[in-house]
């Protein structure tokens, strides 16, 4: 075998790489003194409590999952955050599929190598999210629509798991509509992948996509649509319209920026050079990965533009950007940079457990702008400060007003939902607990409320009786501390 020859990693190589990172990221979430849950997770933890079709502006799938793997292996933070772990490696082999189908089994190798390694899936793997079980979605779809265009005897058969997949992907979050709408655009303008998408491929793929999704469609009907309400505030394009063009391109920058990030300066760079040759475009392979990738790019990037956009909001691009950078990688045998973008990414993973475990357990010795993980500092802390004064007063309703923080106080104290309240004054409906809690219907009823920012006068003032239970700080860092002040309140007078 010539040098030329070898493949860039070597089978073995790249297999001991794989469990040697599965088995370090289950010991960061498992070994390792864990990061606290955010508040995203402690939602999703809850709503996984409490089984339903959709939970206001979330899918269920990722719900579902945690309530799976923490009924097998019990409620702790690794628990959790194990099905992130699975559903990665689900896509990894997915994406070695799709490069072996689309250009040669080497492909497919370093694809997988490549994804599984990125700064994005090393931050995403440390926690739950509705990312992952959208991106195997994304990718499976991608696979069947590969295989549907070969128009074999089982065309209909790929279709079947091209609407599963579709729905499998809207279960685990909403994004999974832009491979619809990009293969749609794709079919429209290139003669060649438009050979997959028959009549009758496209309503098998339709109706299974339909099937699938159900559980969730049903439940927004039941619920008079709160989903569709959520997109629109998230998008929330009208703030924007004021802005200055120094904030736009500020914001538009950031987006970009955290772009590079999330791939690597490495990878983002040859991306960028393989938009530019014309050769790429001519090659149904790079056109496809290119069009499954560059619409919801540029759509997310105007919403920067015009208002903001999280950096993961655009994940799903990367999984065709990275096959086309692995194909490009293998097809040129730059095995040099190969290695050195491997090697880069391995080495930002290990920084960025680092970074979130130095603060354990000693934050405050931290400024908190050193600390990317400063959001998710102390919340653990006010849960357990809370737990004992709910535990004192059982018969108590626990009323709260922000939401990231009621998940994490609900997690840490187990105190039920059936027994929480969401403070909201003027009736609208912007979160989960605003759609499942209430005030009951007792007028003898005592409660306990638990902030830690805003004033709390303006509710206590809606109460016959409040007495100031407990007032302190949790300190996170050296120059950030989270306030918490407790109340017991009784005779609600109603809203104002």
């Amino acid at each position: 075998m010539t040098r030329s020859d070898r493949p860039l990693f070597g089978l073995w190589t790249v297999l001991g790489l794989v469990l040697a990172l599965t088995v370090f990221r289950f010991w960061v979430n498992a070994g390792l003194d864990p990061l606290p849950l955010s508040g995203d997770e402690a939602q999703y933890w809850l709503y996984g409590e409490h089984p339903a079709g959709g939970y206001y502006s979330k899918p269920p799938l990722l719900p579902w999952l945690m309530r799976l793997s923490t009924e097998l292996f019990g409620a702790s933070a690794w628990a959790m955050r194990l099905p992130t772990l699975v559903l990665h490696l689900g896509v990894a082999l997915c994406l070695y599929a799709i490069g072996r189908d689309l250009f040669q089994r080497e492909v497919g190798v370093v694809a997988a190598l490549v994804y599984l390694t990125t700064p994005a899936i090393s931050v995403s793997s440390m926690f739950a999210s509705t990312d992952p079980p959208m991106l195997l979605g994304w990718a499976l779809a991608t696979l069947a629509l590969i295989r549907a265009q070969r128009r074999s005897r089982a065309h209909l058969g790929w279709w079947t798991l091209i609407g599963f997949a579709v729905g499998f992907g809207l279960l685990g979050k909403y994004t999974m509509i832009a491979w619809v709408l990009a293969v749609a655009l794709i079919a429209a303008f290139d003669p060649y992948w438009r050979q997959a998408c028959s009549t009758r491929g496209v309503l098998v793929g339709l109706a299974a996509a339909l099937v699938t999704v159900s559980p969730n469609l049903v439940w927004n009907a039941l619920n008079g649509f709160p989903t569709i309400t959520h997109l629109g505030e998230n998008a929330n394009l009208g703030v924007g319209a004021a802005r200055a063009w120094t904030d736009r391109a500020g914001e538009l920058g950031a987006f970009l920026g955290s772009q590079v990030g999330v791939f690597g300066p490495i990878a983002a760079a040859i991306l960028v050079w393989l938009w530019s040759r014309p050769w790429a475009w001519r090659e149904p392979a790079f056109r496809l990965l290119f069009g499954l990738g560059l619409p919801l790019l540029l759509i997310i990037a105007t919403q920067a533009w015009l208002n903001r956009a999280n950096a993961n909001w655009a994940a799903p691009v990367y999984l065709g950007f990275t096959l086309a950078v692995a194909a490009w990688l293998v097809r040129t045998q730059h095995r040099r940079l190969a290695h050195w973008l491997v090697g880069t990414n391995l080495a930002a993973m290990i920084a960025i457990v680092a970074i979130a475990h130095a603060n354990q357990p000693e934050p405050t010795a931290w400024s908190r702008l050193w600390d990317p993980f400063r959001l998710l500092r102390g919340v653990d802390q006010i849960g357990d400060q809370v737990a004992p004064l709910l535990a004192a007063e059982p018969d108590r309703w626990l009323l709260m007003t922000d939401r990231m923080l009621m998940a994490n106080v609900l997690e840490r104290t187990s105190w039920p939902l059936e027994r929480a309240i969401m403070w909201n004054p003027d009736g609208r409906i912007t979160n989960h607990f605003d759609l499942v809690t209430a005030f009951p219907d007792d007028a003898d009823a005592r409660f306990l409320l638990v902030m830690s920012r805003g004033d709390p006068a303006a509710i206590t003032a809606r109460f016959d009786r409040a007495e100031l239970w407990l007032r302190t700080e949790v300190q996170t860092h050296a120059d950030r501390a989270l306030p918490l002040v407790v109340y017991r309140l009784e005779g609600f007078q109603g809203y104002p």
